[in-house]
């Protein structure tokens, strides 16, 4: 039986490993000329400096079995594990992440406004409320006005190019747990807490960056890969599905749900205006290379306020893998969403205006510098709206009744996805339908 597998991303080569397992025919359609989608690494600077175009792609899981395989996959003696040291810039101090397990090292008057706002919060709506109007009511129902005013609504703000109140709260379970209220006094009182114990270690590729990952994952499927071949026209008739004009008996889709949508040539009208609604977030990427290393041994800090410049995220790379730079140097990985897509020119200009706001707030001094380098991902965050869930499931629904078609991935599937949760849902896809 021949499968179709839309898209060389994680979801499309974690899928085409296994469908060929299991003794299916399988061809994988690659628009680019590259593997990896959103999990692609990049060489500059005399390919002596690595970077992951989508971010510091991390590897852990609550789901063991997953983070076991994903291990397994690169090779146990090639991965590093780190403890997670993730802070958030804000009043010219790194607070520990998440916010409200640092509020201590606020200004006194930020610390009381965060601490009473939560305390009210609590006992107005307690610790097990559920209904929420938007993620910005969901912020202030959970964390109250403080944490909301000071961090949680600039920076989702920001992330997100849009107010928090455009936001649904379907994709928000499990990312954001509500803080124990003995955790949040004692943070405030200098005690230490740890919130997220499920992000608390992580490991990474020792070489290779994420590509390693990925080139390991398509190592056994590599002769089916059609790079350079995008899909341009997707059919079905009598009963078999034509992609490029080129029979299949299964599909097996992962690029975003809106293009294949778009590229289906027999939809309905409902379907087609449901995809159009489906909206995303793109991705610029900057690696600025530093000939010394004296950067603070952190993970990642977050960047909340826009007086901080356009990054929203900005990672100490170079701490993942000692490979990832040459001996006695550093490279600082930023990242900011745009909700259009930007002309090469305004990426540039962009580009340097994040430098300039970094040699700024003084993690890099520009004296320092020796290379900056950037990249762009068209689909990097998918929009959650307060609409796209139900669009979305609308959509999915009209196709459930269709056995030889599937749709997994971030974007495939229009989920907010990590990593090891695409792995899981290709895994249960493929256990359950084929």
């Amino acid at each position: 039986m021949k499968v179709a597998v839309l898209g060389a991303g994680i979801a499309g080569l974690w899928a085409g490993n296994e469908l060929q397992k299991k003794g299916y025919s399988i061809t994988v359609f690659e628009q680019l000329p590259e593997i990896g989608g959103l999990c692609r690494s990049k060489k500059v600077h005399d390919k002596k400096f690595l970077f992951d175009i989508g971010g510091g792609h991390i590897f852990h899981s609550v789901y063991k079995d997953v983070l076991e395989k994903i291990i397994d996959t690169v090779g146990k003696n090639k991965v590093l594990k780190h403890k997670r040291d993730t802070r958030i810039y804000i009043y010219d101090s790194f607070i520990k992440y998440p916010f409200e397990n640092g509020l201590n090292k606020l200004p006194d008057k930020v610390k009381l406004e965060c601490l009473l706002g939560f305390i009210y919060a609590w006992h107005k709506n307690g610790s097990d409320i559920e209904t929420f109007f938007n993620f910005k009511d969901l912020i202030y129902k959970k964390f109250g006005k403080g944490i909301a005013d000071h961090f949680m609504v600039p920076y989702n703000k920001k992330i997100w190019c849009v107010d928090p109140s455009e936001l649904g709260t379907d994709w928000i379970k499990n990312r954001v747990p509500h803080a124990p209220i003995e955790d949040v006094v004692k943070s405030a009182l200098g005690i230490e807490t740890e919130g997220y114990k499920h992000q608390s270690v992580f490991y990474y590729p020792q070489e290779g960056a994420v590509q390693s990952f990925i080139n390991a994952v398509a190592e056994k499927i590599k002769d089916e890969i059609r790079l350079n071949s995008p899909v341009e026209k997707i059919e079905k008739i009598n009963g078999k599905w034509q992609i490029n004009g080129e029979p299949f008996d299964r599909v097996f889709s992962t690029i975003a749900l809106d293009v294949f949508c778009g590229l289906h040539n027999c939809l309905p009208s409902s379907i087609i205006e449901k995809a159009k609604t489906l909206r995303h977030l793109s991705l610029l990427t900057v690696l600025i290379c530093v000939k010394k290393k004296d950067c603070p041994p952190l993970s990642w800090v977050y960047l909340p306020h826009d007086n901080q410049g356009e990054a929203n995220r900005l990672t100490f790379f170079s701490n993942y893998s000692p490979k990832l730079c040459p001996q006695e140097h550093t490279s600082i990985l930023c990242e900011a969403t745009y909700m259009k897509n930007l002309t090469d020119g305004q990426k540039k200009q962009k580009t340097k205006a994040i430098v300039d706001s970094m040699i700024k707030l003084n993690f890099v001094s520009k004296k320092d510098i020796i290379g900056v380098y950037h990249d762009w991902i068209p689909y990097a965050y998918i929009l959650c709206d307060k609409q796209m869930a139900d669009n979305r499931d609308y959509i999915l629904n009209y196709f459930a009744g269709d056995k030889s078609i599937n749709f997994a991935g971030r974007f495939g599937s229009f989920r907010y996805y990590n990593m090891d949760q695409v792995i899981k849902q290709v895994d249960d896809l493929i256990k359950d339908k084929f």
